[in-house]
């Protein structure tokens, strides 16, 4: 998965989180939002200026969003180990 493209990730981690806990994640229309830091970090982490700003709140909020939901699948998984 680490070779995937961001969006081929961001699908599977909504599909998961949907499937294993059985409800629309709160985040899955915020792939924008997400994206615009991914972004920018690749810039960064390769030593290149950003060439964008983000919305540093808004990435943080759903950053936030994202890993409640994976606590959520932890322990759903912790109880029904299929």
């Amino acid at each position: 998965m680490r070779d995937a493209s961001f969006e081929r990730r961001w699908r599977v981690a909504i599909q998961v989180a949907e499937e294993t806990l059985g409800v629309d994640v709160r985040w899955k229309g915020k792939e924008r939002e997400i994206l615009s830091w991914y972004e920018i970090r690749n810039f960064i982490a390769h030593g290149e200026l950003p060439t964008q700003l983000a919305d540093v709140p808004t990435v943080l909020y759903q950053a936030n969003e994202v890993a409640a939901t994976l606590d959520d699948v932890h322990r759903a998984l912790a109880r029904d180990p299929r």
